[in-house]
């Protein structure tokens, strides 16, 4: 089954379906990619999150 990877909009705490846990903004959670999660991201409550990439290093000094 697809999953999402999302957490919860500052000062919102969304409750999970089928465990006693709530999604919060203090750290993401992987859960299943089903309509109760995308309505609440519709609905603001719920972010995809998106791991930031590592900054590209930059080549000081290199010529091309």
């Amino acid at each position: 089954m697809k999953t999402l990877t999302v957490i919860a909009r500052r000062g919102v705490a969304v409750p999970m379906l089928g465990v006693r846990a709530m999604i919060t903004d203090a750290a993401p959670k992987e859960v299943p990619d089903l309509p109760y999660y995308r309505r609440r991201m519709a609905d603001g409550d719920l972010l995809l999150w998106e791991n930031p990439a590592p900054a590209a290093k930059s080549k000081k000094g290199s010529k091309e």
